[in-house]
């Protein structure tokens, strides 16, 4: 956001005070920081989690707190641009459950084991499209202004090596998955052709020939 006061800029809590006060419900975890040097001191950054019903547009959310600072401090703002940092949430639940990569091994993993190296590069996948998140301009505008935890870790970062880590796991559970099957597979093909091999054997040593005598 930019301001657009023509005497001072307010600080950052200001900001962030109106926001609580005067945005819609729908903004929460809002956090505001003003950005440093000459040229760009009339500058925030707002981060903030937007849990609404997904009608609104980015220039609702500005317009939005745009208001809210009019409202509460009587400043004046323009929005500049804004970024998303969503990082897609990765369930461990073998099978493919997870919001946003949706990983599909061979067709032929039914009935042949995931290999290591199969496994290996989709958890390579999965790491690169979590961290390209974090290394978005949106990611690192959130890490810029995302607060810190009791231990004085950045709570944006720990949830990318959160959701890496679990995506890495999701993999491992799909591996797992697939190789059960195959296993499940390969045992039933198995005692199959062994029943039908069975079957066979005993048609041609129990069955007794016919003779006629005319």
């Amino acid at each position: 956001m930019q301001c657009t006061n023509v005497f001072s800029n307010p600080t950052a809590a200001t900001m962030q005070t109106d926001l609580v006060a005067n945005a819609p419900d729908f903004l929460i975890a809002i956090n505001v920081v003003k950005e440093t040097g000459t040229g760009n001191s009339n500058y925030y950054n707002v981060a903030f989690t937007y849990e609404g019903d997904g009608s609104d547009v980015v220039s609702d959310v500005a317009a939005a707190m745009v208001a809210a600072f009019a409202q509460g401090s009587n400043d004046s703002f323009v929005y500049a641009v804004g970024f998303g940092a969503n990082i897609p949430n990765y369930s461990a639940v073998s099978g493919g459950n997870s919001q946003g990569v949706m990983y599909q091994f061979d067709p032929l993993n039914v009935l042949v084991p995931v290999t290591p190296s199969q496994s290996a590069a989709y958890s390579a996948e999965a790491t690169a499209q979590v961290q390209a998140v974090g290394a978005s301009p949106g990611g690192q505008v959130a890490t810029a202004v995302a607060p810190v935890d009791a231990s004085g870790q950045n709570t944006f970062t720990n949830t990318v090596t959160q959701q890496t880590n679990a995506a890495v796991s999701n993999v491992s559970q799909i591996s797992t998955a697939a190789n059960q099957a195959a296993a499940a597979g390969t045992t039933s093909t198995l005692m199959i052709v062994a029943a039908i091999a069975a079957a066979i054997g005993a048609f041609f040593l129990l069955s007794k020939p016919k003779f006629s005598v005319g």
